[in-house]
Order: C-alpha cells, then sequence, then structure tokens
C-alpha cells in the first residue's frame, strides 16, 4: 500500500512494514524546514503522533552551500580562507544550539555534535585532500541536523532513535 503526498513541507510515503505488521510513515524535510530553531519546533509538531516514523532530514538551509564552498577553497589551496569559514560556520551552529537547546544538558548534546563535526571538517581540510573528503565534509551538514533534531526531541521528552 502506498499513499504519496507531497507539499511546501515534507514528502511522505506510507507502506506497511511486512515483519512488524505496522504502518510506517517516511518524511523527507528540506534545509528551509530545520532553518532554524523556530522550524524545528514546528517540525517535532508536524512529526508528532503515534506512528512508526522515519524522518529524514536536509542540512540546515545554507549549509550545503558553505560546506561546498570550504571544500572548493581547500580543494584550492586556501587553507587559512578555509579555516576562517569553518570558523564562521561553527560559530554559526554554536548560535543555533544556544537557541535550540537552552536545557544545559542537551545543550551540551548539542555543542558535542558541533564539535565533533566541524573537528572532523577542519582534520579534513589539513590533510591531503581527496573526493572522498569533499563528499564526508558535504555529508556533515544532514549529520548535524538530524543528531540536532534528534536532541530536541530528547529535551522535550519525545521518543527518538538515530
Amino acid at each position: 500500500m502506498k499513499n504519496v503526498r507531497n507539499n511546501n513541507l515534507n514528502f511522505t510515503v506510507r507502506y506497511i512494514c511486512s515483519k512488524i505488521k505496522r504502518i510506517m510513515i517516511i518524511q523527507k524535510f528540506g534545509g528551509t524546514s530545520v532553518g532554524s530553531p523556530d522550524r524545528i519546533r514546528e517540525l517535532a509538531e508536524i512529526t508528532n503522533g503515534n506512528e512508526l516514523k522515519l524522518v529524514v532530514l536536509s542540512a540546515v538551509a545554507g549549509t550545503t552551500n558553505k560546506l561546498a564552498d570550504i571544500a572548493s577553497v581547500v580543494k584550492n589551496g586556501y587553507l587559512s580562507q578555509a579555516l576562517n569559514r569553518i570558523y564562521e560556520l561553527r560559530k554559526e551552529y554554536e548560535h543555533f544550539i544556544h537557541e535550540l537547546l537552552p536545557q544545559k544538558e542537551f545543550l551540551l548534546q548539542g555543542k558535542q555534535v558541533i564539535e565533533t563535526a566541524f573537528s572532523l571538517i577542519e582534520s579534513l581540510s589539513i590533510s591531503s585532500f581527496n573526493p572522498e573528503h569533499e563528499k564526508i565534509i558535504l555529508a556533515q551538514g544532514e549529520i548535524i541536523s538530524t543528531n540536532l533534531y534528534h536532541i530536541y526531541l530528547n529535551s522535550i521528552g519525545k521518543n527518538s532513535m538515530l
């Protein structure tokens, strides 16, 4: 059974999971849907409910372009510029998590996500750069948004697993 719905916020596919005999809803949200702490709060309302769900998130709006720019600058040998852009993007995320996760316990988890992702980006930038590194750098946007959403859901008492 398939029921496909497409609107501005999400793309939903429903199907019956043969092993667990339940309907699972798969929802994909783009960058503007996770583009601010307020949008993430709205997203939590949209994905709320008792149905079994798989939620797939894009990177926060603008992040993929910034990561692609960082990778390009590194590829062209401008390490100092790349490190400055990494620093600027990290600062944006630090502000983002302070607004999204005001409770200390969850803020610390958010800081760990940011630290892990940006340490990886920095280490790949200063090593011998190759196309695989570029893919890993670009993937960090989705990894960050997914982890921050998971932490946010936990902070408001919603069950979530990665």
